[in-house]
């Protein structure tokens, strides 16, 4: 899978990071290793470094006028710890909430082709997980030969998400400007991880 930055997002972005965790395999005991995933420790263990990372990106997504969801989640899961979510999104949540660097997952299967974090143009749109995603110009984009697969602010698209079937996941990481140092090559190594038969990482 070739993954790259586009020179209009470099131009624009030029301290957006943007890498794929990519030939994901899920072993047999992967759906046990994640319903046994904790988070208590990790968080207490990094908390500072964590929380830094959540506000450079909460930051990034405040100056370009989008809400990040992360604060929200944090708080939710040092007090209530990780939701009852299916395998792969549990590791995601995970990987997130361990590192504060965020992260997203969707089914590699049905990736047409190579992968571009780009710009969108004005009203450009997608089928998101909830409803149509219309997108500003200039917003920070993850594309297919299809499409739009994810907006960095406001999520995945509907045609690539992963299920219970999904049996070649990817993770996206995206890096934004103001990360401590060696922490998106940290969160990229978290997701990789959970996955002890086999992963690659691609950069953009």
């Amino acid at each position: 899978m070739k993954v790259e930055r586009s020179a209009a997002l470099r131009e624009r972005f030029p301290g957006l990071q943007f890498a794929v965790v990519h030939d994901v395999v899920p072993d047999e005991q992967f759906a046990e290793r994640a319903g046994a995933l904790s988070v208590a420790s990790a968080i207490e263990a990094g908390r500072d470094g964590i929380e830094s990372n959540i506000a450079a990106t909460d930051a990034f997504f405040r100056a370009e006028g989008f809400r990040c969801p992360l604060p929200g989640q944090f708080a939710s899961t040092r007090k209530k710890g990780l939701p009852p979510v299916p395998p792969l999104v549990r590791a995601l949540l995970y990987a997130e909430m361990t590192t504060g660097v965020l992260l997203g997952v969707q089914d590699g299967a049905r990736v047409d082709g190579d992968l571009v974090f780009d710009l969108a143009e004005q009203g450009e749109s997608f089928p998101g997980m909830r409803d149509t995603v219309v997108c500003r110009a200039g917003e920070p984009v993850v594309r297919d030969a299809t499409g739009i697969v994810a907006s960095l602010f406001q999520g995945p698209d509907q045609r690539t998400r992963v299920e219970s079937g999904t049996t070649l996941p990817i993770f996206f990481a995206f890096g934004v400007p103001g990360l401590g140092e060696g922490r998106f090559d940290a969160a990229i190594a978290a997701v990789r991880a959970l996955f002890p038969a086999g992963s690659a990482v691609t950069h953009g």
